[in-house]
């Protein structure tokens, strides 16, 4: 539950911080504010005909306050003064630790909503509590998943965007004047996403920019979900496998008011009835704890 708290607290968190950053970058870097440039060679033009080097106004500020927390930096807005670059160092550590705090639990709470629909997928009765009894099957199935899910990232963020762009948007190369191919424009989105921000092509303006930088955020959370997914998919595999990681049965939890309890004389810790229950000792069905201590209580007796 903490997990969530975390990330409904720190994703408008982001959301101011981001925001805020524009405005102050924006303040600071302004033309008015600045008495030189310090830069030796300017920036080409922005894809909105606008000059590299100043933050004309909020969308700039904001596209560079973006590419600076997603650890994007293409490099098509930079700051021409030193208290802006003083100014980036200091909010950059803030933001890239907030925002990449957020995406890891955003990850971890999308990886249990895949584990959830690894299990309503399965199709035995026993898999309401564990994936499959048939170890082999239940990698297999989990190896499938993942990889259907690395499929949709890379079309949802890669290759539809990349063909509607190739379609809809008529950018030419700033050194020849060709336009840009299929291939010119899924290079670019993918250096974006991968946050390696090379900077040679800028396809959008910077309104759009800021959209796209805030598909890479989403494109990291899914991908990190994935990650953690596969750690959790096989770890409750092995768990639930006969000789896994699972407690002894005089171990399990018990009924605090069960004679078989008081009869293997448990300690307090252990009886916590909200635990959840394991499957009986032969693997076959699940079981009560109680029905549990107490086949471990015969089997001692005898």
């Amino acid at each position: 539950m903490w997990l969530y708290i975390v990330n409904a607290l720190l994703g408008p968190l982001c959301v101011c911080y981001i925001g805020g950053g524009g405005m102050l970058f924006l303040y600071i870097d302004a033309p008015e504010n600045q008495p030189r440039v310090t830069i030796s060679q300017p920036m080409r033009d922005g894809a909105d005909g606008t000059s590299g080097l100043h933050f004309v106004d909020y969308w700039h500020a904001l596209s560079y306050s973006l590419s600076l927390v997603t650890t994007v930096g293409e490099g098509f807005r930079v700051c021409t003064s030193d208290m802006c670059r003083a100014v980036t160092i200091y909010y950059g550590m803030v933001g890239i630790i907030m925002l990449y705090s957020f995406i890891v639990v955003t990850a971890l709470n999308l990886s249990k909503l895949w584990l959830l629909l690894l299990r309503h997928l399965s199709s035995s009765a026993a898999a309401a509590d564990r994936l499959t009894p048939d170890p082999v099957y239940s990698r297999c199935k989990a190896v499938l998943m993942v990889l259907v899910l690395f499929l949709l990232h890379y079309l949802t963020f890669l290759v539809v965007p990349a063909f509607l762009m190739d379609q809809l948007l008529p950018v030419r190369y700033h050194a020849t004047g060709e336009k840009l191919d299929m291939v010119a424009y899924h290079y670019s989105l993918f250096t974006t996403f991968s946050t390696t921000g090379f900077g040679d092509f800028m396809l959008l303006s910077e309104v759009n920019m800021c959209f796209l930088y805030g598909a890479v955020i989403l494109s990291n959370c899914v991908l990190g979900s994935i990650a953690s997914f596969i750690v959790l998919v096989f770890h409750h595999i092995d768990r639930q496998q006969p000789g896994g990681n699972r407690p002894p049965a005089a171990a399990l939890p018990l009924d605090p008011y069960s004679p078989a309890a008081a009869a293997l004389g448990l300690p307090p810790r252990l009886y916590q009835p909200h635990v959840p229950t394991y499957s009986s000792l032969d693997g076959s069905a699940p079981a009560s704890p109680t029905l549990l201590a107490e086949s471990h209580l015969s089997q001692s007796d005898t």
